[in-house]
C-alpha cells in the first residue's frame, strides 16, 4: 500500500498545482521539481518533473510543469517527445 502511495503521491501533488496554475515558485518548496531532484535525485522523479526543468519555465498562465503534463499528453511518452511524434502528426515518420 505505501509503494502505491508513493508513486501516486507526486501525480496528486501535480494535479492539485495543475488546477490551482500557481507560479512553481510559489510551490513549497519540497515540492518544485527542481529541488525534488537535488534531495531525492532523478529515480524520485515525473517524466513531467524532469520535462519541467529542462523548460525552466512556463506561459501562458500555466507553470512548467504544467506545460510539460500538456507535452506528456501530446506525445505519449518521452521517446514519443524525443522523436516528436504524436499520435496525430506524421513530422517523425
Amino acid at each position: 500500500m505505501q509503494g502505491i502511495l508513493y508513486l501516486l503521491l507526486p501525480v496528486m501533488i501535480q494535479s492539485f498545482h495543475a488546477m490551482t496554475h500557481k507560479s512553481i515558485k510559489e510551490w513549497p518548496e519540497d515540492e518544485r521539481p527542481r529541488e525534488r531532484l537535488l534531495r531525492h535525485g532523478s529515480a524520485s522523479m515525473s517524466d513531467a518533473q524532469l520535462i519541467a526543468i529542462i523548460l525552466r519555465t512556463g506561459a501562458g498562465g500555466k507553470s512548467a510543469l504544467d506545460l510539460a503534463m500538456e507535452l506528456i499528453t501530446i506525445f505519449t511518452s518521452l521517446r514519443g517527445l524525443e522523436q516528436g511524434i504524436s499520435p496525430g502528426n506524421n513530422f517523425g515518420s
